[in-house]
């Protein structure tokens, strides 16, 4: 490690990594070069100048580390075997090199502890910005692209802007908040925080940012952490008075939609928007109300696994490239030809552009991360409260992966790559001491 003076200098350049990194688009260039990459390189290098070359070893949680190189450096064989390699040179570079120059400073509990607050604090920031965007319909991050060919485009549903931030898609930014709600969960339940009032602030607008995105399986899986953290911190009353509440309303909904038959037409549409995530049907009486493509869910991806497995049987070991697309076509509820080009199933689109070999080694990834996460749930740091990081990320990472099967990573691999630093950090340095629960 560097010398005192050198170690602080290392900590505050990945201070600056951390509230920067998650939030990077790949569209946000300065004379023609993506910002990101720059950002990554330019880390990488002041890190390893600053600790003169020095590399850690780190001897816990072996398995994660060896996954997570395995999976990379097949990623980028097959870039490389296909003449691809421009956006896997970026995964490459931060996960094979940063983790042995991050992990070893982050050393303290106060380090650990500032850390995840500005990670917390950036996302509070696009919360901000993302409910500027709904109000304005001006996206800022999209006023920092200089080509005007990749200006995304503006995505409604049931009347209202889908806001998507620094994101590619809404569905991606909503996956994003849902890291930024559990690290802020967690900062809240440490006895020590003097900053809870602001953090609540912050949650409520990345609550809010992530309601406004309207990315319907992104929110139940949301919902499904936020009650997994409530329940891990003990608070099973509050979830029982939750569900009842719940109850209480639809049973009003149905009691008012009776009396005033007008009501349910407000209801209808909400109603089989969420539905329509698991129904065929629902997706049909969506489209039968004049919604167009955008209502069904697992029903499309279901079909989506048997496209995939056509075009890329003869292809299994390499698949098709990194830059590679669906190309199908099919006939809608309502006669007309519409095309496929996208895969939003993270694992399923890694097989059609990478091959088997290289997709189940990004599962036995996601198992390792699992496995560590189950096994050490019931510890904790003596500096902690009611609530572990370790089960914090356990109840974080089942909610990710499931949604990762409505949506591939994007812009959430920055984030997630960020939160298994931490992660990491937490179980290989001595950061206080545990106690069994």
């Amino acid at each position: 490690m560097a010398d005192k003076k050198g170690t602080i200098t290392l900590f505050s350049i990945i201070v600056l990594f951390f509230f920067l990194y998650p939030i990077m688009n790949a569209y946000i260039r300065v004379m023609g070069q993506q910002v990101r990459l720059l950002l990554i390189i330019a880390v990488i290098l002041l890190l390893a100048f600053l600790n003169k070359g020095k590399i850690i070893r780190m001897r816990k949680e072996w398995e994660i580390r060896c996954a997570m190189i395995t999976w990379v450096s097949l990623l980028f064989i097959v870039a490389l075997i296909h003449q691809d390699i421009l956006m896997d040179t970026q995964r490459f570079l931060v996960w094979m090199f940063l983790p042995p120059l991050i992990i070893p400073v982050i050393n303290s509990q106060e380090r650990f502890v500032e850390l995840i607050t500005v990670v917390v604090v950036a996302g509070g920031i696009t919360a901000c910005l993302g409910i500027l965007e709904e109000v304005t319909y001006v996206n800022v991050f999209q006023l920092l692209n200089e080509n005007t060919a990749d200006l995304l485009s503006v995505n409604m549903r049931m009347g209202v802007l889908r806001i998507q931030s620094f994101s590619s898609h809404p569905i991606t930014y909503c996956a994003y908040c849902m890291f930024i709600l559990s690290l802020n969960f967690y900062l809240c339940s440490l006895p020590e925080n003097k900053n809870v009032k602001y953090l609540k602030i912050t949650y409520i607008l990345v609550l809010c940012s992530a309601v406004l995105t309207l990315s319907r399986s992104t929110l139940i899986a949301i919902l499904a952490n936020q009650l997994m953290l409530l329940w891990l911190c003990g608070h099973r009353v509050l979830i029982k008075r939750i569900i009842q509440i719940c109850a209480v309303i639809t049973i009003a909904l149905v009691v008012v939609s009776m009396v005033f038959p007008t009501v349910i037409e407000y209801i209808q549409i909400p109603f089989l928007l969420v539905v329509a995530v698991f129904s065929d049907s629902s997706a049909e009486a969506l489209r039968s109300l004049g919604y167009g493509g955008d209502t069904s869910g697992v029903a499309e991806r279901i079909i989506l696994w048997q496209w995939v497995w056509e075009d890329t049987k003869n292809c299994l070991l390499l698949g098709h490239g990194p830059s590679a697309w669906l190309n199908r076509s099919f006939v809608n509820s309502g006669g007309y030809v519409q095309s496929k080009s996208s895969i939003e199933v993270q694992l399923l689109i890694q097989f059609f552009r990478y091959g088997i070999i290289a997709a189940i080694s990004e599962l036995i990834f996601y198992i390792s991360i699992f496995t560590s996460t189950f096994r050490a749930r019931n510890e904790k740091k003596e500096w902690e409260g009611k609530l572990s990081f370790s089960s914090m990320f356990f109840a974080l990472f089942l909610c990710y992966f499931m949604v990762l099967f409505a949506v591939t990573q994007n812009e959430t691999i920055q984030i997630f790559f960020i939160t298994v630093m931490l992660y990491l950090s937490y179980v290989c340095n001595n950061i206080g001491a545990y106690n069994e629960r």
